[in-house]
């Protein structure tokens, strides 16, 4: 008996497939098949929609230098990105207010992506991943939110598997019981706590 392996991206697009009562493949590349192309792209689609959620697995933080001309770049790979700390505290119309733009960090308040000669800059980023290398239960989750999406396209939402739509909902639930888990948080650190500590 062959060991229990986790989803490939193959096996996923191949579910998606059995889910609409195609025939699987054996390969993800060159296909001329529209069915197989419309899974991958599903799949791939989920998958970022995933990924920009951020979770412990792809989310950290980051510092960032100016480069010759001014710019704060972004790397390749970014879903999220949030402002940490750093940078500069002043601008002409006031202080900064960070976002992404494009491939690059904007300030939202003094309209520019210019910063000459400013300090270094943290952020906190989710990243995009492969889909083999998320965790089992967000390839479940990404999995089962495509199919979802390629039935509602292909066959009309009233024609979609409730069944597939309580998957997704599970594996969602995993996948934010797995968050939970993997937050590690001292609570000695808290208000909360520190406001009862401080009453006593």
């Amino acid at each position: 008996m062959s060991a229990t392996i986790p989803m490939s991206k193959l096996d996923a697009v191949n579910l998606i497939l059995a889910d609409l009562g195609d025939r699987p493949v054996n390969s993800l590349s060159d296909q001329s098949r529209l069915d197989v192309t419309l899974a991958i792209q599903a799949i791939d689609a989920s998958t970022r929609g995933v990924l920009a959620l951020g979770w412990f697995f792809n989310e950290e933080d980051a510092t960032l230098t100016v480069d010759s001309d001014g710019h704060y770049n972004l790397p390749d790979d970014w879903a999220a990105v949030k402002y940490v700390s750093g940078g500069p505290t002043s601008g002409v119309n006031g202080p900064p207010r960070f976002v992404a733009r494009g491939r690059r960090l904007y300030d939202t308040v003094n309209n520019t992506d210019i910063f000459l000669l400013a300090p270094s800059v943290t952020l906190h980023f989710a990243r995009l991943l492969e889909f083999e290398d998320m965790p089992e239960s967000a390839r479940e989750y990404a999995y089962a939110v495509a199919s979802v999406r390629n039935q509602t396209r292909a066959l009309g939402s009233a024609s979609v598997d409730p069944d597939l739509r309580q998957q997704a909902a599970n594996a969602l639930a995993v996948l934010r019981n797995e968050e939970v888990n993997q937050s590690v948080e001292d609570l000695t650190l808290s208000p909360r706590f520190i406001e009862l500590m401080h009453n006593r």
